[in-house]
């Protein structure tokens, strides 16, 4: 019996190392891709960009951000993400010793802040404000829109961070993304979940269970036993 509550654990224990402990913001980063289509108040031609990451070393990926139409130049920089802190930054793109802000962390929580960037405004503080459901290709996907005192509304996919669709706006001038294409795999959206447990770790909540469970038997042996 003592054998059987120590696997439980260790599976209880393994399972949120999986949902939590890895970094895991590296996962999707070597080749991923993202399209958009983007425009700028200054610029408000609606322009093709391709951004596409490749791993340099450790957590750093080296980003390039193609635009086309008119524009037709490519910017790149590198990116730790797991700070999302930007550095080498050349022609365009983020400035450096900024976070980027083409995704957030997966670890946030609806009401919770976080920082992003935008062309007109470098780590910025957004509010993490609505948590939705909407559909992509074939299936649903959950996001998380986050908003701000100047009206800015920009989604990202919560599985991944990655930024989709919406609007930055600061003192007047507003940058805009329509995501239409990328190679990273979306999460199906779930049935809500107990606040707090997220909805894919199911190994833990079961585990959770199995561990009352046998408590449960433990004690009642012990009380059949004294009896």
């Amino acid at each position: 019996m003592k054998y059987s509550f120590l696997l439980i654990t260790l599976i209880g224990l393994f399972s949120q190392f999986v949902a939590y402990g890895c970094s895991a913001e590296t996962g999707i980063f070597d080749g991923l891709i993202v399209k958009h289509i983007h425009s700028l108040s200054i610029y408000p031609e609606e322009i093709q960009t391709n951004l596409t990451y490749t791993h340099v070393s450790g957590d750093v990926y080296h980003a390039e951000w193609a635009w086309g139409g008119s524009i037709n130049l490519t910017g790149s920089w590198d990116v730790n993400v797991d700070t999302r802190i930007v550095s080498n930054m050349q022609v365009f793109g983020p400035d450096n010793g900024s976070v980027s802000s083409f995704w957030i962390p997966k670890n946030v929580s609806l009401h919770d802040q976080v920082l992003s960037s935008c062309a007109y405004a470098f780590d910025n503080l957004y509010d993490i404000s609505e948590e939705l459901v909407i559909p992509y290709g074939n299936i649903s996907i959950e996001v998380w829109e986050i908003t701000d005192a100047a009206n800015s509304r920009v989604w990202f996919e919560k599985s991944t961070g990655l930024l989709l669709n919406g609007t930055f706006r600061y003192q007047g001038n507003w940058e805009k993304f329509e995501f239409f294409e990328t190679n990273a795999v979306f999460a199906e959206a779930v049935s809500p979940s107990p606040e707090g447990i997220p909805g894919y770790n199911y190994i833990f909540v079961i585990s959770i269970f199995c561990l009352i469970g046998v408590i449960l038997i433990q004690y009642k042996t012990k009380i059949g036993k004294i009896e």
